[in-house]
């Protein structure tokens, strides 16, 4: 078993307000980038435990062959927008799901209702005629407001993987786009352009979007405590998946609704290093592409087939 221990670090894009929601919280370093977390972690793959690339892929299609177009979505990445989605609407039906619980003292209930605007003699007497039970069914079910702001920006740390080709790339034949992520105090992120970001409820520099990776595990995160759970507890919602999908060796930009003066967000066109080819992508949308991005400084790849084994394998082209 792999224990991962609590440490400090980034929360992702939040408001500064969530980071003392419950009891004092401190900040959780990235759990996979080898150091430490907020619980235990039973199986990782081996290429997670040791993470080093500093180019992150976001899987696309490239295109309509038919028509001879190439994909809008992607021809807005390539323009450098980052468009960050609502969970819910992701492939995977837990992600976004979230469950609470209510547990603390009578104490920690009225403070809770205090701070809801409710008061004194209101709690009192609302202590005194329900049971916990009834208390948590009636006035602890509207939390989930904590996660419908929620908007997230979803990457993976290789460009080689079959089944990420497969789902998210067209059967093979798109592309898939690598950002180069900057390492500052040890600590990972993506470049954005200035103003973009709501200064006054965020507490990290308003140019760069912490880079998270996703934890995988067997079971669900245990219920968030609204009385005394912090915005750490919170990020494991978000931050982690089951088993299943461990083979997307995912990683993840966070921020609120709210943080977000803008969304999608522009980032530095230098960003952008690398578009990687699939097998099947087919060679009109190919050409195009090749001819939209010459003289751009970015790196164009094809991938190719293992001849020794069911591996694919990444190639430079030239332009």
């Amino acid at each position: 078993m792999l224990l991962l221990r609590k440490t400090t670090g980034y929360l992702g894009v939040l408001p500064t307000r969530w980071r003392g929601h419950g009891t004092p919280a401190t900040r959780a370093r990235h759990p996979w980038r080898g150091a430490s977390c907020f619980f235990e972690v039973e199986t990782l793959t081996e290429s997670w435990k040791k993470r080093e690339e500093v180019v992150l892929y976001k899987y696309r299609s490239i295109g309509d062959e038919k028509e001879e177009t190439l994909d809008p979505y992607l021809l807005k990445l390539l323009d450098g927008e980052l468009f960050l989605s609502d969970p819910k609407s992701f492939n995977d039906p837990f992600d976004g799901k979230f469950t609470f619980c209510a547990e603390g003292t009578d104490e920690e209930i009225a403070a809770d209702m205090r701070r809801r605007g409710q008061s004194d003699e209101w709690i009192e007497k609302t202590l005194r005629t329900n049971t916990r039970e009834q208390i948590q069914e009636r006035f602890f079910t509207n939390y989930d407001r904590y996660f419908d702001v929620i908007r997230i920006f979803c990457l993976s740390t290789s460009a080689t993987n079959k089944l990420m080709w497969s789902h998210y790339a067209e059967k093979h034949s798109g592309v898939c786009v690598g950002l180069e992520e900057v390492y500052i105090n040890r600590e990972p992120y993506l470049r954005i352009r200035p103003n973009q970001l709501n200064e006054r409820i965020i507490s990290t520099d308003s140019r760069l979007l912490p880079v998270l990776n996703v934890v995988y595990h067997e079971s669900r995160p245990k219920p968030f405590n609204v009385l005394r759970d912090g915005a750490e507890d919170l990020r494991r919602f978000i931050l982690t998946k089951s088993l299943d999908w461990s083979y997307e060796c995912e990683v993840r930009v966070l921020a609120a609704k709210d943080a977000l003066l803008k969304n999608p967000l522009k980032m530095p066109q230098e960003q952008i290093k690398e578009i990687v080819f699939g097998l099947r992508s087919p060679k009109i949308l190919r050409e195009r592409l090749l001819s939209l991005m010459k003289g751009k400084n970015i790196e164009m790849y094809e991938i190719i087939e293992n001849e020794r084994n069911y591996t694919l394998e990444k190639r430079q082209i030239a332009i």
